[in-house]
């Protein structure tokens, strides 16, 4: 029986697992916003040479909007890698919502995954986390991974919301 000293508090495995599931799926969704952004600019930047327009205000607004989004799913990312115990539930919605505004590259494909890691952010918030299918309860199962004990099926962390 492991013994843990008196000022160390237990560590509830359902939240660690989702925030090390989480950290996960932002890993993923982050590089594909640093990969879209300079795909982005330089296809905005190639598409107006191409038909001769003239360079106005809105290509620089608009590449500052993507490198600003880039940067903050950066900022966002290394912020909860070195602090996975912080929910940031907020940035990371509006990152997703972002993402989705852009609508453009693999900003449409990372998105999703900031918007399910703050749904599950704020799952592993609560005292019972439940499944997104069917609302049944979530279990540790064999120390590394989720499981649904109503439906009986192993739960996407960063990948999917309910339903």
């Amino acid at each position: 029986m492991e013994t843990r000293p008196a000022g160390e508090a237990q560590e509830d495995p359902i939240k660690t697992l989702i925030q090390r599931d989480t950290r996960n799926a932002l890993k993923g969704s982050t590089a594909l916003y640093l990969i879209s952004a300079p795909i982005l600019i330089l296809a905005t930047r190639a598409f107006l040479a191409f038909f001769h327009t003239p360079l106005t205000t809105f290509p620089a607004f608009y590449e500052i909007y993507i490198i600003s989004i880039t940067l903050l799913a950066l900022v966002t990312y290394l912020w909860l890698r070195f602090h996975p115990a912080s929910t940031m539930r907020i940035q990371l919605y509006l990152l997703g919502i972002l993402g989705l505004s852009i609508g453009g590259g693999f900003f449409l494909i990372g998105a999703p995954g900031f918007l399910s890691s703050a749904y599950w952010r704020g799952q592993a918030e609560l005292q019972d986390p439940k499944c997104t299918r069917d609302g049944g309860e979530l279990a540790v199962l064999g120390g590394r991974t989720l499981v649904c004990l109503k439906c009986s099926r192993v739960p996407r962390v960063g990948f999917e919301t309910p339903k």
